[in-house]
């Protein structure tokens, strides 16, 4: 992975580039064309015009080899690259003690913000400890025994087809946060994971798991983003940027293996949907 980011972030410099460079030529040519004409003479400005049609050429050319090769995959490698880099958890400034003491504070401050509360929400076959909302900003709560990740997984697909089928939704954040007294292995591997809807990414899904009795909150951290904002303070109770007692010492174990996965990426086998990165 890390070798095609550096063709790919290469690529997009040159990109930038030749298309700020070119745009600069054309708007001083433009301006002077008159002048050159008369003080060089036709054949100097027509070389000129062909210079600038070689540009434009040049500049559509490696747009289209950066948008063809690298842009479908920028915005995965980039979310990934956060993973990589953050700390292994966060650890929230208040002691819950227990799952029950944590759902109930955490929607208590939740509310008291200005956001509405529905509690005991049934989504189909899943039940919602806490549904929260407040302008595009949405909490999903829920209390398991055990998070683990097939938890995260049937959640997911709930609060997508809740928030897009049955409520008609194309734009928020939405933060789905679970709470128990443990959160396994295999869940935690995909806690750092970003869902993302839209073109323009208008819908954005995080993940909190929160450990209760060790108040631990497993998140993507250390990217800027309402749904971080969001986590810092409702369920972390920390200001940003989060500071460095909050954040545990290294990495953890499935940060190290997705990192040798990534060793190993392919845009066509992602795109061909045969390489999984979570």
């Amino acid at each position: 992975m890390r070798e095609f980011r550096r063709k790919q972030k290469k690529l997009k410099r040159i990109m930038n580039f030749i298309a700020v460079t070119g745009a600069l030529f054309m708007i001083i040519y433009i301006g002077a064309q008159p002048y050159i004409a008369k003080l060089a003479g036709e054949t100097v400005d027509e070389i000129i015009r062909y210079l600038c049609d070689f540009i434009v050429i040049g500049v559509l050319s490696v747009v289209f080899v950066y948008y063809s090769k690298y842009s479908k995959t920028d915005g995965i490698l980039t979310l990934t690259e956060y993973e990589l880099s953050d700390c292994g958890y966060y650890l929230c400034s208040k002691q819950y003690g227990n799952a029950d003491n944590a759902i109930t504070e955490i929607a208590d401050l939740i509310k008291n913000n200005g956001y509405s509360i529905n509690t005991s929400v049934q989504v189909g076959d899943f039940l919602i400890d806490v549904k929260a909302q407040k302008g595009k900003n949405y909490f999903y709560i829920i209390q398991t025994e055990d998070t683990d990740r097939n938890d995260v997984l049937a959640y997911l697909d709930c609060v997508i087809n809740d928030f897009t089928v049955k409520n008609l939704k194309r734009r928020g954040n939405i933060v789905i946060c679970f709470v128990s007294d443990n959160v396994c292995d295999d869940a935690v591997a995909l806690s750092k994971m970003i869902t993302t809807f839209g073109k323009r990414e208008q819908i954005k899904i995080a993940f909190a798991l929160v450990e209760a009795k060790t108040s631990k909150c497993y998140f993507l951290g250390n990217i800027q983003s309402a749904c971080q904002s969001m986590i810092a303070e409702f369920i972390l109770r920390a200001d940003l940027p989060i500071k460095e007692e909050y954040k545990s010492k290294g990495k953890l174990a499935f940060q190290e293996e997705l990192e040798e996965r990534m060793k190993n990426f392919s845009a066509k086998e992602y795109l061909n949907g045969n390489f999984q990165i979570h």
